[in-house]
């Protein structure tokens, strides 16, 4: 699972957009995008796959303006359901 959370404030409200390495990031059975009350637009992967990795970019834009939030994402395997999470060291 991974979770990115871009904060936007703006008047008119901002309209919101996810990429990924340039590709627009769709809200799907993979991928699910949820903006809170608070402004809080959340990209958010209930499982996550080696083919995830890479640069994502939360763009904010109204008519006065755009501003982006830019992380990247580095999936370097994957836990099976049985894997004992209280050995692993971070």
């Amino acid at each position: 699972m991974a979770r990115f959370d871009c904060v936007v404030t703006g008047r008119p409200n901002p309209d919101l957009l996810w990429f990924r390495d340039g590709t627009e990031v769709l809200d799907d059975r993979l991928h699910k995008i949820v903006i809170n009350e608070d402004g809080i637009s959340s990209l958010i992967f209930d499982a996550t796959a080696r083919s995830d990795s890479g640069h994502y970019t939360c763009i904010a834009r109204n008519r006065a303006g755009e501003d982006r939030f830019e992380v990247n994402l580095n999936v370097t395997g994957m836990y099976s359901s049985n894997t004992d999470f209280s050995r692993i060291i971070c």
